[in-house]
């Protein structure tokens, strides 16, 4: 297979342990996690040095996301084949804890850096009355 073509990918998920975490990534999302009680994040898709994504299955089964960005980077970003990291984190959290409001730079303050991460969080998992003070 040409890595000019790339097939569709499916990846494992980095799941992250930390205090404020639950136990709704397995209950509710089906996610694979131990019986501790916090498992606080799953990165879908993560190309960062806290975490990387692993295809988890077919013919590029155990290539990392960095790799393939490497290696296969038109058929990852076309016109933005010149990338050298994938631009997006992705993932699910589970605040089973109150959270500090976090605010990430816009895009033009991202301009100066060598490559700003845009994360995209899925927040299905936050309770229901979120309050801000």
């Amino acid at each position: 297979m040409s890595l000019n073509e790339l097939p569709p990918l499916v990846f494992r998920p980095v799941i992250k342990q930390i205090r404020w975490g639950g136990r709704k990534l397995g209950s509710m999302l089906g996610k694979a996690i131990g019986d501790d009680s916090d498992y606080a994040e799953s990165w879908e898709i993560a190309d960062h040095a806290d975490g990387m994504s692993l295809v988890a299955d077919g013919p590029l089964a155990g290539m990392t996301l960095a790799e393939l960005v490497k290696t296969a980077p038109v058929s990852l970003f076309g016109k933005y084949a010149s990338l050298t990291q994938f631009p997006l984190l992705i993932k699910f959290l589970d605040a089973n804890d109150w959270l500090s409001l976090q605010v990430h730079p816009d895009a033009g303050a991202y301009a100066g850096l060598a490559l700003g991460v845009q994360v995209l969080l899925a927040s299905l998992l936050m309770p229901l009355a979120l309050r801000l003070f």
